[in-house]
């Protein structure tokens, strides 16, 4: 089965979605793909925007991941992503909740990145991390740097290294958050806290809560206090990272794309 797999090779969901598992399948990775370039190929999967070609295509996979624009307060969540789906022969969504909300074909979780390093579990906390874009948490910055103040703790946005920090936060400000970012947004940050044994302290959001896995949850600006209070016992962290190192494999590249090859098999 020949496969090759296209994007707009711009957003981190391409590189995970698409270079890393592309690769790993042992798909052609095409950003942008031409409906020249997908002649002789069985199945062409489609990351995040779907194009013409692709739809157009016949035998085509729609991974729905991160699909709808950010922030997104008007109109209907639910017609925005059923519109995107008209075409395609499957769809994949990123939670359970997103694949029975909009009917998609299958949902697939995200792996961790590729050789991450493991946490040591220090016996104090001295460092929070967070992994991607600032705006995102502009509105809890002054709650968290409070807390960090309290406790002398430092805040570090994009760490080069994961596992340098001590805990990592999957947080969102109200103005991005929304019925999709709550229910249909991928579990990525919760993988490579996985991956890395690093504790995790994020919204209840339907990417994390899916995996079965714990994790520290905050609701409100205020629950911070409480969450930071929890997980600056060294005991609890470990017991975090014993459960997350228990669970690490299933979140590995090569587990994801397993059943991914899998699941195409199935289908074409």
């Amino acid at each position: 089965m020949r496969i090759v797999i296209t994007g707009n090779g711009k957003a981190g969901s391409w590189k995970i979605r698409g270079e890393q598992l592309g690769h790993a399948i042992g798909a052609d990775v095409m950003p942008n793909a031409m409906a020249r370039n997908l002649e002789g190929y069985d199945v062409c999967i489609c990351v995040k925007k779907p194009t013409s070609a692709t739809v157009n295509f016949g035998n085509t996979v729609f991974d729905m991941v991160d699909c709808w624009p950010q922030p997104f307060h008007r109109g209907d969540h639910f017609q925005y992503v059923r519109e995107k789906m008209h075409g395609f022969k499957y769809t994949i969504a990123a939670t359970e909740r997103m694949q029975s909300d909009v009917s998609a074909s299958w949902s697939l979780r995200h792996h961790y990145r590729p050789n991450i390093q493991e946490n040591q579990i220090r016996k104090e906390v001295k460092t929070i991390g967070y992994e991607g874009a600032a705006h995102y948490i502009t509105e809890w910055m002054p709650f968290i740097m409070r807390e960090c103040k309290e406790r002398g703790w430092r805040f570090e946005c994009n760490p080069a290294n994961l596992a340098s920090c001590d805990v990592v936060l999957g947080l969102r400000g109200n103005e991005w958050r929304n019925y999709a970012s709550d229910n249909w947004k991928s579990g990525v940050k919760f993988s490579n806290a996985i991956g890395s044994l690093t504790p995790f302290i994020a919204l209840p959001e339907s990417g994390y809560k899916e995996y079965g896995i714990r994790f520290e949850s905050v609701n409100v600006f205020d629950d911070l206090k409480t969450a930071f209070d929890n997980i600056a016992d060294h005991d609890y962290r470990l017991s975090l990272a014993e459960e997350y190192k228990n669970n690490k494999q299933h979140y590995s590249l090569e587990a994801v794309a397993a059943d991914y090859l899998e699941w195409l098999k199935t289908k074409f």
